[in-house]
């Protein structure tokens, strides 16, 4: 599987926990439902943005910065900081032969 989409698959399932728990009925609070979605949201950004995520590639850049300003919306952040890529990607770092059959 890609790692791209095997990322993307990962946080979408961490951060819809607390929203299938409100779809199934145990939270029938508007305020619980935004409360989870903020939560969701929370725990996607971290996991996007953590280290060798959001500077995998530029696609994973622009998600990290997308989820940024989405919690921007919902949350004082004061000033947006956005995740700023100096240097190369990291899959654009050329790795040695032998381990090239392992990733």
């Amino acid at each position: 599987m890609n790692r791209r989409i095997f990322l993307t698959q990962s946080a979408i399932a961490a951060g819809s926990a607390a929203t299938t728990n409100v779809v199934a009925g145990t939270g029938s609070d508007e305020l619980d439902v935004y409360r989870d979605s903020i939560k969701s949201l929370d725990n996607v950004t971290a996991i996007q943005c953590s280290d060798g995520n959001w500077n995998h590639d530029a696609y994973m850049h622009g998600m990290a910065n997308g989820l940024l300003l989405a919690q921007s919306f919902f949350k004082e952040v004061g000033q947006l900081e956005f995740k700023e890529m100096r240097g190369r990607y990291l899959s654009d770092i050329d790795l040695p032969e032998d381990t090239k059959e392992h990733s």
